[in-house]
């Protein structure tokens, strides 16, 4: 972004130089006002061009990231916690206050002339309308109205009628408006307030020619300009008095000659593709690779070589070397510098110690399965998970390809038709937008960042998914606690709950709705308010939770799996006779819902 603004700067820079030195009192006013007012726009399109002209190699490489434990799948977006305060929000903050108070500024100037023809004599001229005000200003016309003081006398009303009349002829106005439109989108850039600055200068200097190659004598139009300097003039509209008199009088009174005007109008030309080619051009994508150094296989090549001689993992198993590997069959490249978890599953099958991985790391690659292989171009069935980042399946996802759209069911599970290469969205609710291109692995996991900003996605094992891994929501066996169902575990909660006196000082009540997990070992874990009054509330629950007796794991295809339940806690008090209560449409009942457990407590002036 910064430097996009520098060149901006830069380009707005140049083409003033360019007007100074080419166009400035040396080529019709036509010209100059109209260079003039693209020369904000052209200071901002230049730069955002982006024409693929100079050649360059292609390198067709996947990115590998050190991230979680030293171990970055291919392809995968990491996403940092990003901090409240950034420079660049309170950049663009500044950027919005600055552009709203100009055109407040602007919207103010407008309501003031509107404001001047209370208790004015309106009348015509030659269809233009003139507006004698009772306020002291300095003539200016608006568009096609002009504005003149109620005493000006009729002598010099009529010159400057025909000044703001010229300023009505050439629409000095609508170039005026836009002008400071630009003005206030680009407050920061100095040079458009020059430009602006100059643009007043033109319109002002074509407006004396009109009048003095009229016919009117020039030291009448002289005394004219000197009694109209002082009064309100806005800045959007086109005055008689301006600050640029002295320059003015130079130009009526100096001849400047214009010679070589059309040579110097063709010499903007060469200055503009010059921009353009500085600015606005970019790298062309070569149409054939050097060699294989556009390789997913050349990339793990160099990972090993400048690596200390790592372990190599393929699909779990040490090889010596990668060169039998299909570059196209590749899904993940994953580089660990410590045993992780994660580390821990892949080489299941291999013997490798901890301290093997801390001295030579750990290069572990994941090929496509030939079942879940997908060409270039082709299309297939992909199918994929979305899940939290503690694991846990996200439903009601939505998943955008052009017009088509799948949602992810109870165990954040989708299949999609698409085509290799193709891109589309991820859609949900609270969460931002999140792009998803479909590569030459069929089976693709997405996970939701611990921030809840963005939302990951890698490549993955075909075989990687596996319901041990992710909490369901239904299970061939559900767990069950001390022998018996949900309703068991609620009346556990229901004697270890409490609303304290600290909770009760705070006059607040309402409903608190958690999630937890019931893990493979029947311990209970990943606790997380989904809602909740107050901290306090919160705190109390979570406690409750993490203290439940172990419960009987569910089971799925003879697998102990994690099951996912969701239980609501309703705080209520009873005060002098009255119910303070939630009045929140209580949880939709499923087979994974604990029933509203109600906990009250009575307040000292209900004698209880």
């Amino acid at each position: 972004m910064y430097i996009l603004l520098a060149e901006i700067l830069i380009v707005s820079a140049l083409l003033l130089i360019g007007y100074r030195l080419l166009l400035e009192r040396r080529t019709d006013f036509r010209w100059c006002r109209l260079y003039l007012v693209l020369l904000p726009l052209l200071s901002v399109v230049i730069p955002l061009l982006e024409i693929p002209l100079w050649p360059a190699k292609a390198a067709l490489m996947p990115t590998v990231t050190i991230g979680d434990g030293g171990a970055v799948a291919v392809g995968e977006v990491v996403t940092e916690q990003t901090p409240i305060i950034t420079l660049a929000g309170v950049v663009l903050s500044l950027y919005c206050a600055g552009v709203v108070a100009l055109i407040v500024l602007l919207v103010y100037q407008w309501w003031r002339i509107q404001r001047l023809e209370r208790d004015a004599e309106v009348g015509y001229v030659e269809g233009v309308r003139i507006v004698r005000t009772s306020v002291a200003v300095a003539s200016f016309s608006f568009f096609r109205t002009i504005y003149v003081n109620r005493n000006t006398s009729a002598e010099d009303l009529a010159v400057i009628i025909k000044h703001e009349c010229s300023h009505i002829a050439h629409r000095h106005s609508y170039e005026r408006l836009a002008m400071e439109i630009q003005k206030a989108l680009l407050w920061w850039n100095p040079f458009v307030w020059y430009a602006a600055r100059l643009l007043t200068e033109v319109e002002e200097f074509e407006a004396d020619r009109d009048v003095l190659c009229g016919g009117e004598d020039r030291t009448i139009y002289i005394q004219t300009i000197f009694k109209q300097m002082f009064g309100y003039s806005p800045e959007i509209a086109n005055s008689l008095r301006d600050s640029l008199t002295k320059k003015r009088l130079i130009m009526m009174t100096t001849n400047f000659r214009s010679r070589y005007a059309r040579l110097r109008q063709a010499a903007i030309l060469p200055l503009m593709l010059a921009l353009v080619v500085a600015f606005g051009t970019t790298a062309r994508a070569a149409q054939e690779q050097d060699g294989d150094k556009g390789s997913t296989l050349f990339l793990l090549n160099t990972l090993i070589d400048n690596g200390n001689n790592p372990i190599i993992l393929v699909d779990g198993k040490v090889v010596e070397s990668v060169a039998d590997l299909d570059n196209d069959m590749i899904a993940s490249i994953t580089v660990f510098k410590q045993k992780t978890k994660r580390l821990a599953t892949l080489m299941e099958n291999a013997s490798i110690s901890e301290e093997d991985v801390l001295e030579r790391g750990v290069v572990s690659v994941q090929m496509v399965k030939p079942e879940n292989f997908v060409k270039e171009g082709e299309e297939a069935m992909y199918r994929g998970v979305i899940l939290n980042y503690d694991e846990e399946p996200v439903v009601g996802a939505v998943i955008k390809v052009g017009e088509r759209g799948v949602v992810t069911d109870m165990n954040g599970r989708f299949e999609m038709r698409a085509t290799r290469g193709e891109a589309g969205e991820i859609v949900m609710v609270g969460y931002m937008k999140q792009a998803i291109h479909f590569s030459n692995n069929a089976d693709i996991e997405i996970r939701i960042s611990k921030e809840r900003e963005n939302l990951q996605t890698i490549a993955i094992k075909s075989d990687r998914a596996t319901a041990s891994e992710s909490a369901v929501v239904k299970a061939d066996q559900m767990p069950t606690f001390q022998g018996g169902g949900l309703e068991d575990f609620r009346s556990w909660v229901m004697t270890q709950v409490r609303f304290s006196k600290e909770m009760l000082d705070t006059g607040v009540y309402g409903r608190v709705v958690a999630a937890f997990v019931v893990n493979t070992d029947g311990s209970v874990g990943n606790v997380n308010i989904l809602k909740s009054p107050d901290k306090i509330f919160s705190d109390e629950v979570i406690r409750v939770l993490k203290n439940s007796p172990k419960w009987q794991a569910g089971m799925q295809d003879g697998k102990a799996v994690k099951v996912k339940y969701t239980i609501p806690i309703n705080f209520i008090i009873h005060d002098s006779n009255q119910m303070k209560i939630s009045q929140e449409k209580p949880l939709e009942q499923s087979p994974t819902t604990v029933s509203e457990v109600v906990v009250m407590s009575y307040g000292e002036s209900s004698g209880k």
